[in-house]
Formats: structure tokens, sequence, C-alpha cells
């Protein structure tokens, strides 16, 4: 082993985990972290604009919205069953707007972000939801249907 290039391994070595290291304090700080949550729901009484939380109790009053945007143009759909909505987030992450299109003959269908909904089942990844009022007049056709989404878009109302 040359006595020079010990050096040289011991610096690469440095910079790697001091990387390591501010990548993981990084994603530690990150709004979706436990902590950082932990401490938003404790100090909401503080804060003009607290950061809307997720929906998980039956019969509560809710928002269907897409975390960070309230955009009302925005369209996010709901599923029939657990295994509809398995195929959609499928057919979403291909982006098989087709596909998407097919489930609706399965049951599948969309309302406008920031539609308000009623929280009727829950289980780890997924919120039922009933529509109760659409966020637009296109969305009075699925008033009182109910469906499954992400729990992150069930968001307090």
């Amino acid at each position: 082993m040359d006595v020079q290039s010990a050096p040289k391994k011991f610096y690469k070595k440095w910079w790697f985990w001091l990387i390591i290291v501010l990548v993981l304090g990084g994603l530690a700080s990150t709004p979706d972290s436990p902590s950082t949550t932990a401490t938003t729901a404790t100090a909401s009484d503080t804060q003009s604009a607290p950061t809307p939380k997720e929906a998980r109790t039956l019969g509560q009053d809710a928002y269907l919205r897409l975390p960070n945007n309230s955009d009302p143009k925005q369209i996010l759909c709901l599923a029939p069953t657990k295994n509809v909505y398995d195929e959609y987030t499928k057919a979403l992450m291909a982006q098989d707007y087709q596909g998407i299109l097919d489930l609706s003959a399965q049951g599948l269908f969309c309302v406008h972000n920031g539609s308000e909904v009623k929280v009727i089942d829950t289980s780890v990844l997924l919120t039922r939801v009933r529509v109760v009022k659409g966020a637009s007049d296109a969305d009075s056709d699925n008033v009182g249907q109910a469906g499954w989404s992400a729990s992150e878009w069930i968001v307090d109302r």
C-alpha cells in the first residue's frame, strides 16, 4: 500500500460520511417527517395557518385535497374497492390514462380538488369517504357516492 494513498482514502471516506449525515439531516427536516408533524401539531395554536392534517376519524367532515395544492381544477379519483384503488395507482404511476378510463367501468369516479367529504372507513394507507359537496358544478353527479382514496388526500375541514 502506498503511504501517500492512505490520506486520500481517509479523505474520501470522511466526505462520504459527511454527505450521508447531511442527506439524512435534510430528510429528517422535511414536512412529512414525524418529528416535524409533531412539532406542527403542538404549535398549531400559535400558527395563523396550520398545515392541514389527515382526517382519520369515522364521521369526520373533511376535504379531498392534494398535498400542497389547493387548485380546484385538479381532479382526484375515488375507487369503490381497495383493489380498484390499487389498479388506479398503478395506472396513474404508469401514466396509463386509458387504463384509468377503463377503471371507470369498475366504479372509479373523479371529483375536483377541495370537494367536501365525510370519512366513513379507514385502513392503514387508505380512507373511504362519501362525497358531500363537490368543489365544482361538474361534481354534482358524484355527490353521495363513496370511494377509497389515499389518506393523505383527506384533510380536516
